[in-house]
């Protein structure tokens, strides 16, 4: 879209410096400005899945205006027709985004709780063998509880190699299986924990607790956001 806009000003205005700078400083401005919209006020307020039909909505707006060949210049209805394109293409894109599943159900398997932020979709579900799964956006399976065995020999065998352990830091929570092996360590004074997902932290202590044995109350364990 920028190079066509480009073409557009040097014909309207005969290849003039000024209005080609002022174009760039604009765009400029605009990625600047972008980057923290984004990250300060749609990410916070509307999470990352609805943000992103916010967004859509804006080059399309500007391709419409490039392709109707609409005057450059500020003209009594092309504010109007901005507004109105933005508005009327970000109510189509949301109201399309709530039609669309935010994450897929296997057969056999239930939606147990779905929570939506900044860093995604992350869910909690479990299927007909109470095998209970903790997803982050519909793909990345951060760990299940027929694992189990596994997460926690993660946990512990480091511990058994090594001499003395007294700090333990992991990184990445998941469902707190790994981490919870360090608890039953008596010679270990402190475990950090770091996960950058304040939903996982939330939904993995509300429902994993019973398979960790609630290991994150433990006084000598710290989890960092």
């Amino acid at each position: 879209v920028f190079p066509k806009c480009m073409e557009v000003v040097a014909q309207e205005t005969g290849n003039d410096e000024r209005a080609l700078g002022l174009l760039l400083g604009l765009n400029t401005l605009g990625a600047v400005s972008g980057v923290l919209l984004t990250q300060f006020v749609l990410l916070p307020f509307l999470s990352l899945w609805y943000s992103a039909a916010v967004i859509a909505a804006f080059p399309l707006v500007t391709a419409v205006l490039v392709a109707k060949n609409l005057p450059m210049r500020v003209s009594g209805y092309r504010p109007l027709v901005v507004v109105l394109s933005a508005i009327a293409l970000a109510a189509i894109g949301l109201r399309f985004t709530n039609t669309l599943p935010l994450t897929s159900v296997r057969a056999g398997e239930t939606l147990v709780e779905l929570r939506t932020g900044p860093e995604g979709i992350v869910a909690v579900k479990k299927d007909r063998n109470d095998v209970w799964t903790l997803s982050h956006n519909n793909y990345y399976y951060l760990s299940t509880t027929n694992s189990e065995e596994l997460n926690l020999r993660m946990g512990h065998i480091p511990l058994l190699l090594h001499p003395a352990p007294e700090d333990i830091l992991y990184i990445g929570f998941a469902t707190g299986l790994t981490s919870s092996a360090a608890v039953s360590h008596d010679e270990v004074h402190s475990i950090t924990v770091c996960e950058t997902s304040p939903l996982v932290i939330e939904l993995a202590q509300k429902h994993f607790g019973r398979f960790t044995g609630n290991a994150h109350e433990d006084p000598r364990v710290s989890i960092i956001e």
